[in-house]
C-alpha cells in the first residue's frame, strides 16, 4: 500500500504480470490478457478499501449496519437456536448418547470440505482441465472447514462421555485386549 504503487497507472500492474519485475517472472505464459486486467482490477479494489473514505461508503456500511438477514436467513437463525437448545435438553438427559450423535454429526461435517480439499490437491498437482469447472464450489465448500472444526469442541470437552473412552485407562485396556 505505497503510496507510489496508488498513483501508477492500470498499464504498470499489466506489464508487470506480463513481463515481470525484479526477482518476479512473467506471467504471460500462465496468466491469460483477461485475467492480468481482473487482477489488475482486484489490486485497484484492494487499494481503494483500504484507503476509502468513510463519506464515499453506502449508507448501510458508513453506519455500521452492513449485515443484514432475509426472513429465510433469519428462519435459519431460528431452527439453529432451537437445534441447539435441544441438543442442550437431550445432552442432560443422557449425555453418552448425545455426544455420540454429536460426534458423528461433527465427522459427517468435517467429511465434505476435507474431501474437497482433498480434490482440490489432486487436480493441483496433476493438473488438467479436469476440475475447471468444480474448482470453484470446492473451495468455497472448504471455506467451511474452520467451523466444522468448531463442532469438534463440545466432544472434546466432554470425552470421557463417550461410550469409547479415550484417556490413559482406555489405552491400557485396548493393550491388554490386543494381547489376549
Amino acid at each position: 500500500h505505497q503510496d507510489a504503487l496508488r498513483k501508477a497507472s492500470d498499464r504498470h500492474f499489466y506489464d508487470v504480470i506480463t513481463n515481470g519485475y525484479g526477482a518476479m517472472y512473467s506471467y504471460a505464459a500462465r496468466v491469460p490478457p483477461r485475467d492480468r486486467w481482473a487482477i489488475v482490477a482486484y489490486i485497484r479494489a484492494l487499494q481503494y478499501s483500504r484507503n476509502a473514505p468513510v463519506a464515499g461508503l453506502p449508507q448501510t456500511l458508513a453506519r455500521g449496519g452492513g449485515l443484514t438477514m432475509n426472513r429465510f436467513e433469519q428462519g435459519f437463525v431460528v431452527v439453529g437456536a432451537a437445534g441447539l437448545v435441544l441438543c442442550s435438553l437431550a445432552a442432560s438427559v443422557d449425555a453418552k448418547a448425545m455426544l455420540s450423535a454429536w460426534l458423528a454429526a461433527a465427522i459427517f461435517a468435517l467429511s465434505l470440505p476435507l474431501g474437497a480439499l482433498t480434490i482440490l490437491m489432486v487436480h493441483e498437482l496433476t493438473g488438467g482441465r479436469w476440475g475447471a469447472a468444480v474448482c470453484q464450489p470446492l473451495r468455497i465448500m472448504t471455506a467451511i472447514l474452520p467451523l466444522a472444526l468448531i463442532l469438534l469442541v463440545p466432544v472434546l470437552i466432554r470425552l470421557e462421555k463417550l461410550p469409547f473412552a479415550f484417556g490413559p485407562k482406555a489405552v491400557v485396556s485396548s493393550l491388554v485386549m490386543l494381547h489376549r
